[in-house]
Protein backbone atom coordinates (compact mmCIF):
# COMPACT_ATOMS: atom_id res chain seq x y z
CA UNK A 1 0.00 0.00 0.00
CA UNK A 2 1.15 3.23 -1.09
CA UNK A 3 1.64 6.38 1.56
CA UNK A 4 -1.75 8.28 -0.05
CA UNK A 5 -3.84 4.56 0.38
CA UNK A 6 -2.50 4.50 4.34
CA UNK A 7 -3.16 8.51 4.89
CA UNK A 8 -6.59 7.26 3.47
CA UNK A 9 -7.19 4.46 5.91
CA UNK A 10 -5.76 6.14 8.87
CA UNK A 11 -9.08 8.57 7.66
CA UNK A 12 -11.33 5.82 7.41
CA UNK A 13 -14.62 6.57 10.22
CA UNK A 14 -13.97 10.25 10.49
CA UNK A 15 -16.18 13.34 9.20
CA UNK A 16 -15.59 16.23 6.85
CA UNK A 17 -17.51 18.81 5.92
CA UNK A 18 -20.16 17.41 7.71
CA UNK A 19 -20.22 13.86 5.41
CA UNK A 20 -18.81 10.75 7.08
CA UNK A 21 -16.20 9.07 5.57
CA UNK A 22 -17.70 5.76 4.04
CA UNK A 23 -16.17 2.89 5.30
CA UNK A 24 -14.09 0.36 3.34
CA UNK A 25 -15.64 -1.68 0.93
CA UNK A 26 -19.28 -0.09 2.87
CA UNK A 27 -20.11 1.82 -0.06
CA UNK A 28 -16.94 2.19 -2.52
CA UNK A 29 -14.68 -0.57 -3.28
CA UNK A 30 -11.42 -0.07 -0.80
CA UNK A 31 -9.08 2.06 -1.89
CA UNK A 32 -10.70 4.07 -4.05
CA UNK A 33 -13.22 4.47 -1.13
CA UNK A 34 -10.60 5.56 0.96
CA UNK A 35 -8.81 7.81 -1.81
CA UNK A 36 -12.24 9.46 -2.99
CA UNK A 37 -12.73 10.27 0.82
CA UNK A 38 -8.76 11.89 1.31
CA UNK A 39 -9.63 14.06 -1.34
CA UNK A 40 -12.48 15.84 0.37
CA UNK A 41 -9.85 17.29 2.04
CA UNK A 42 -8.65 19.68 -0.96
CA UNK A 43 -12.23 20.25 -2.75
CA UNK A 44 -15.99 19.91 -1.23
CA UNK A 45 -16.86 17.01 0.03
CA UNK A 46 -19.70 14.43 -1.85
CA UNK A 47 -21.69 11.64 0.08
CA UNK A 48 -20.46 8.38 -1.67
CA UNK A 49 -23.01 6.68 -3.48
CA UNK A 50 -23.40 2.58 -2.88
CA UNK A 51 -23.04 1.93 -6.18
CA UNK A 52 -21.07 -1.09 -5.82
CA UNK A 53 -20.19 -0.81 -9.16
CA UNK A 54 -16.74 -0.54 -9.14
CA UNK A 55 -16.69 -4.00 -6.83
CA UNK A 56 -18.37 -5.79 -9.58
CA UNK A 57 -15.84 -5.01 -11.89
CA UNK A 58 -13.07 -5.86 -9.73
CA UNK A 59 -14.76 -9.43 -9.05
CA UNK A 60 -14.28 -9.84 -12.43
CA UNK A 61 -10.75 -10.48 -12.23
CA UNK A 62 -10.15 -10.80 -7.93
CA UNK A 63 -11.16 -13.98 -7.49
CA UNK A 64 -8.07 -15.12 -8.75
CA UNK A 65 -6.14 -14.32 -5.44
CA UNK A 66 -9.16 -13.56 -3.33
CA UNK A 67 -11.64 -16.24 -4.49
CA UNK A 68 -12.76 -16.21 -0.14
CA UNK A 69 -13.86 -12.50 -0.45
CA UNK A 70 -15.34 -12.94 -3.88
CA UNK A 71 -17.77 -15.66 -3.72
CA UNK A 72 -19.13 -14.25 0.48
CA UNK A 73 -19.62 -10.87 -1.18
CA UNK A 74 -21.66 -12.45 -4.21
CA UNK A 75 -25.31 -12.36 -2.96
CA UNK A 76 -24.33 -8.74 -1.26
CA UNK A 77 -22.36 -7.21 -4.19
CA UNK A 78 -25.32 -8.70 -7.27
CA UNK A 79 -28.45 -6.92 -5.37
CA UNK A 80 -30.04 -4.56 -8.14
CA UNK A 81 -27.26 -5.03 -10.66
CA UNK A 82 -29.64 -9.10 -11.37
CA UNK A 83 -32.75 -9.01 -11.08
CA UNK A 84 -34.59 -11.58 -11.32
CA UNK A 85 -38.15 -10.24 -11.67
CA UNK A 86 -40.69 -13.28 -12.71
CA UNK A 87 -37.34 -15.47 -12.51
CA UNK A 88 -35.80 -14.14 -15.31
CA UNK A 89 -32.18 -13.19 -14.53
CA UNK A 90 -31.67 -9.35 -16.30
CA UNK A 91 -28.97 -6.54 -15.69
CA UNK A 92 -29.38 -3.24 -15.06
CA UNK A 93 -27.82 -0.23 -15.18
CA UNK A 94 -25.54 0.79 -12.28
CA UNK A 95 -27.29 3.81 -11.12
CA UNK A 96 -31.08 2.17 -11.46
CA UNK A 97 -28.81 -1.11 -9.58
CA UNK A 98 -27.86 1.51 -7.04
CA UNK A 99 -31.19 3.37 -6.74
CA UNK A 100 -32.85 -0.52 -6.40
CA UNK A 101 -30.48 -0.84 -3.42
CA UNK A 102 -31.60 2.35 -1.77
CA UNK A 103 -35.82 1.45 -2.13
CA UNK A 104 -34.84 -1.45 -0.83
CA UNK A 105 -32.49 -0.67 2.36
CA UNK A 106 -35.90 2.05 2.96
CA UNK A 107 -38.61 0.20 2.27
CA UNK A 108 -37.80 -3.51 3.03
CA UNK A 109 -38.82 -4.42 -0.57
CA UNK A 110 -37.67 -7.19 -3.03
CA UNK A 111 -34.69 -6.20 -5.63
CA UNK A 112 -36.94 -8.84 -7.65
CA UNK A 113 -39.53 -7.25 -7.58
CA UNK A 114 -41.10 -5.70 -11.04
CA UNK A 115 -42.56 -2.63 -9.33
CA UNK A 116 -39.45 -1.96 -7.29
CA UNK A 117 -37.73 -2.32 -10.70
CA UNK A 118 -39.97 0.24 -12.50
CA UNK A 119 -39.66 3.06 -10.28
CA UNK A 120 -36.09 2.82 -9.70
CA UNK A 121 -35.46 3.17 -13.76
CA UNK A 122 -38.32 6.09 -13.19
CA UNK A 123 -36.20 7.36 -9.83
CA UNK A 124 -33.67 7.73 -12.04
CA UNK A 125 -34.53 9.29 -15.44
CA UNK A 126 -33.42 9.64 -18.82
CA UNK A 127 -30.08 10.85 -17.64
CA UNK A 128 -28.57 7.73 -18.02
CA UNK A 129 -29.61 6.69 -21.97
CA UNK A 130 -26.31 7.83 -23.20
CA UNK A 131 -23.31 7.28 -21.82
CA UNK A 132 -21.21 10.08 -19.94
CA UNK A 133 -18.05 9.13 -21.44
CA UNK A 134 -16.50 7.97 -24.68
CA UNK A 135 -14.82 5.79 -22.93
CA UNK A 136 -17.73 4.27 -20.69
CA UNK A 137 -16.77 1.49 -18.67
CA UNK A 138 -17.58 -2.41 -19.78
CA UNK A 139 -20.19 -3.05 -17.34
CA UNK A 140 -21.40 -5.94 -19.27
CA UNK A 141 -18.59 -7.72 -20.15
CA UNK A 142 -17.15 -7.79 -16.36
CA UNK A 143 -20.26 -9.33 -15.02
CA UNK A 144 -20.50 -11.77 -17.90
CA UNK A 145 -16.75 -12.71 -16.98
CA UNK A 146 -17.36 -12.75 -12.93
CA UNK A 147 -20.13 -14.78 -13.42
CA UNK A 148 -18.64 -17.14 -15.31
CA UNK A 149 -15.94 -17.21 -13.10
CA UNK A 150 -18.02 -18.21 -9.79
CA UNK A 151 -20.35 -20.77 -12.32
CA UNK A 152 -23.63 -18.86 -11.34
CA UNK A 153 -24.44 -20.93 -14.62
CA UNK A 154 -28.41 -19.53 -14.55
CA UNK A 155 -27.58 -15.81 -14.53
CA UNK A 156 -24.63 -16.12 -16.72
CA UNK A 157 -26.69 -18.01 -19.26
CA UNK A 158 -29.68 -15.67 -19.55
CA UNK A 159 -27.45 -12.98 -19.97
CA UNK A 160 -25.40 -14.57 -23.08
CA UNK A 161 -28.92 -15.57 -24.36
CA UNK A 162 -29.90 -11.95 -23.77
CA UNK A 163 -26.72 -10.46 -25.94
CA UNK A 164 -27.51 -13.08 -28.79
CA UNK A 165 -31.13 -11.89 -28.92
CA UNK A 166 -30.11 -8.04 -28.22
CA UNK A 167 -26.59 -7.09 -29.37
CA UNK A 168 -26.67 -8.56 -32.82
CA UNK A 169 -24.28 -10.93 -32.89
CA UNK A 170 -22.37 -11.31 -36.15
CA UNK A 171 -19.86 -13.50 -37.92
CA UNK A 172 -16.71 -12.23 -39.71
CA UNK A 173 -14.50 -14.35 -41.65
CA UNK A 174 -14.96 -17.45 -39.29
CA UNK A 175 -15.12 -15.29 -35.85
CA UNK A 176 -18.20 -14.19 -34.15
CA UNK A 177 -18.70 -10.40 -32.21
CA UNK A 178 -21.14 -8.13 -31.17
CA UNK A 179 -20.97 -4.64 -32.66
CA UNK A 180 -20.39 -1.63 -30.57
CA UNK A 181 -23.52 0.21 -30.18
CA UNK A 182 -22.80 3.58 -27.98
CA UNK A 183 -26.94 3.79 -26.73
CA UNK A 184 -26.94 2.73 -22.92
CA UNK A 185 -30.45 1.66 -22.58
CA UNK A 186 -33.42 1.24 -25.28
CA UNK A 187 -36.94 3.24 -24.48
CA UNK A 188 -38.15 0.28 -21.83
CA UNK A 189 -34.45 0.75 -19.65
CA UNK A 190 -33.35 -2.39 -20.60
CA UNK A 191 -29.68 -2.77 -21.04
CA UNK A 192 -28.39 -2.57 -24.78
CA UNK A 193 -24.65 -0.57 -24.94
CA UNK A 194 -21.75 -2.77 -26.19
CA UNK A 195 -18.34 -1.58 -25.98
CA UNK A 196 -15.42 -3.38 -27.92
CA UNK A 197 -14.20 -5.22 -25.43
CA UNK A 198 -17.50 -7.13 -24.61
CA UNK A 199 -18.44 -7.41 -28.01
CA UNK A 200 -15.19 -8.75 -29.21
CA UNK A 201 -13.43 -10.33 -25.90
CA UNK A 202 -15.59 -10.30 -22.44
CA UNK A 203 -18.64 -12.57 -23.97
CA UNK A 204 -16.05 -15.02 -25.78
CA UNK A 205 -14.44 -15.43 -22.62
CA UNK A 206 -17.03 -15.91 -20.09
CA UNK A 207 -18.60 -18.44 -22.89
CA UNK A 208 -15.25 -20.25 -22.48
CA UNK A 209 -13.96 -19.86 -18.82
CA UNK A 210 -14.82 -22.67 -16.98
CA UNK A 211 -15.13 -22.34 -12.64
CA UNK A 212 -12.16 -21.18 -10.65
CA UNK A 213 -10.24 -20.55 -14.41
CA UNK A 214 -8.48 -17.23 -13.39
CA UNK A 215 -8.00 -18.23 -9.74
CA UNK A 216 -6.48 -22.45 -11.45
CA UNK A 217 -4.06 -19.88 -13.90
CA UNK A 218 -2.95 -17.97 -10.60
CA UNK A 219 -2.57 -20.63 -8.47
CA UNK A 220 -1.18 -23.31 -10.43
CA UNK A 221 0.85 -21.42 -13.37
CA UNK A 222 2.31 -23.63 -16.18
CA UNK A 223 5.87 -24.43 -15.59
CA UNK A 224 8.44 -24.81 -18.67
CA UNK A 225 9.03 -28.68 -17.31
CA UNK A 226 5.16 -29.00 -17.45
CA UNK A 227 4.92 -27.94 -21.04
CA UNK A 228 7.74 -29.70 -22.10
CA UNK A 229 6.63 -32.72 -21.19
CA UNK A 230 2.98 -32.57 -23.25
CA UNK A 231 1.98 -33.27 -26.59
CA UNK A 232 0.77 -30.28 -28.66
CA UNK A 233 -0.56 -29.98 -32.26
CA UNK A 234 1.23 -27.10 -34.62
CA UNK A 235 -0.42 -26.21 -37.85
CA UNK A 236 -4.13 -25.22 -37.50
CA UNK A 237 -4.75 -21.31 -37.81
CA UNK A 238 -8.37 -20.13 -38.60
CA UNK A 239 -6.90 -18.12 -41.81
CA UNK A 240 -6.92 -21.42 -43.04
CA UNK A 241 -10.75 -21.28 -43.33
CA UNK A 242 -11.23 -23.63 -40.26
CA UNK A 243 -12.56 -23.92 -37.07
CA UNK A 244 -11.20 -26.02 -34.26
CA UNK A 245 -14.31 -26.39 -32.34
CA UNK A 246 -12.41 -28.89 -30.07
CA UNK A 247 -8.60 -29.39 -29.07
CA UNK A 248 -8.79 -32.08 -25.84
CA UNK A 249 -6.33 -34.53 -24.31
CA UNK A 250 -7.15 -37.48 -22.29
CA UNK A 251 -3.50 -38.07 -20.10
CA UNK A 252 -5.08 -41.18 -18.67
CA UNK A 253 -6.14 -42.71 -22.13
CA UNK A 254 -2.73 -41.40 -24.28
CA UNK A 255 -5.65 -39.75 -26.76
CA UNK A 256 -5.92 -36.45 -28.17
CA UNK A 257 -9.25 -35.46 -30.36
CA UNK A 258 -9.55 -32.39 -32.69
CA UNK A 259 -12.90 -31.75 -34.21
CA UNK A 260 -12.38 -29.22 -37.12
CA UNK A 261 -15.35 -27.82 -39.36
CA UNK A 262 -14.85 -24.84 -42.68
CA UNK A 263 -16.47 -21.83 -41.54
CA UNK A 264 -16.43 -20.36 -44.87
CA UNK A 265 -18.57 -23.04 -46.89
CA UNK A 266 -15.89 -24.38 -48.53
CA UNK A 267 -13.92 -27.84 -49.16
CA UNK A 268 -10.41 -26.95 -46.86
CA UNK A 269 -7.61 -29.22 -46.98
CA UNK A 270 -5.79 -29.52 -43.46
CA UNK A 271 -2.52 -30.41 -42.55
CA UNK A 272 -1.17 -29.88 -38.53
CA UNK A 273 1.30 -32.04 -36.69
CA UNK A 274 0.83 -33.88 -33.22
CA UNK A 275 4.10 -33.15 -31.89
CA UNK A 276 6.53 -34.66 -28.60
CA UNK A 277 4.74 -37.86 -28.59
CA UNK A 278 5.91 -40.81 -26.28
CA UNK A 279 7.15 -43.66 -27.38
CA UNK A 280 5.19 -46.60 -28.68
CA UNK A 281 2.47 -46.88 -31.48
CA UNK A 282 0.06 -44.27 -32.35
CA UNK A 283 -3.06 -44.60 -34.23
CA UNK A 284 -4.62 -41.88 -36.39
CA UNK A 285 -8.79 -42.16 -36.64
CA UNK A 286 -10.83 -39.88 -38.94
CA UNK A 287 -14.76 -39.63 -38.81
CA UNK A 288 -14.53 -43.12 -36.59
CA UNK A 289 -12.36 -44.77 -39.13
CA UNK A 290 -8.52 -46.24 -38.94
CA UNK A 291 -5.86 -44.15 -41.20
CA UNK A 292 -3.10 -45.01 -40.09
CA UNK A 293 -0.48 -46.54 -37.37
CA UNK A 294 2.81 -45.00 -35.90
CA UNK A 295 5.76 -46.79 -33.87
CA UNK A 296 7.32 -43.58 -32.93
CA UNK A 297 10.52 -43.04 -30.63
CA UNK A 298 10.03 -40.79 -27.48
CA UNK A 299 9.49 -37.05 -28.33
CA UNK A 300 7.78 -38.31 -32.10
CA UNK A 301 5.67 -36.35 -34.46
CA UNK A 302 2.51 -37.36 -36.32
CA UNK A 303 1.27 -35.61 -39.30
CA UNK A 304 -2.10 -35.32 -40.18
CA UNK A 305 -3.42 -34.83 -43.58
CA UNK A 306 -6.87 -34.59 -44.86
CA UNK A 307 -9.80 -32.67 -46.57
CA UNK A 308 -12.52 -31.35 -44.67
CA UNK A 309 -15.92 -30.57 -46.56
CA UNK A 310 -18.29 -28.02 -45.93
CA UNK A 311 -21.25 -28.62 -42.91
CA UNK A 312 -18.48 -31.34 -41.74
CA UNK A 313 -17.19 -31.71 -38.17
CA UNK A 314 -14.71 -34.37 -38.37
CA UNK A 315 -13.35 -35.73 -35.55
CA UNK A 316 -9.50 -37.17 -35.94
CA UNK A 317 -8.22 -38.87 -33.09
CA UNK A 318 -4.85 -39.84 -32.40
CA UNK A 319 -4.84 -42.36 -29.86
CA UNK A 320 -1.77 -45.06 -28.71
Amino acid sequence: MDGLEQEADDLTGRTLCGFPLCQAGQNHPGAKCRLDCLVSFVKPCRPCKDTNEGLIRASAFMHAWNPQFVRDSYEKQVTGFITKANGKPQIQHPAVGAEIRRLVAENGASADSEEIIAEARSNVGASIMKPTSPYMQPFFGYVVMWLSELNKSDELSALLAYADQRFNPTWEKGGLYYPRHDQVLDDKGDWTHVDPFTGNAAIAYSRLNVEDGQKKMWEHPWTRAEVDQRSWVEGLELSQGLDCLRGQWDDTSSTLVVTLKTWDNEPRPVKFTVKNLSKGDWAVYEKGQLVTVHSLPAGGDIVVESLVQPQEEVDFVIMK
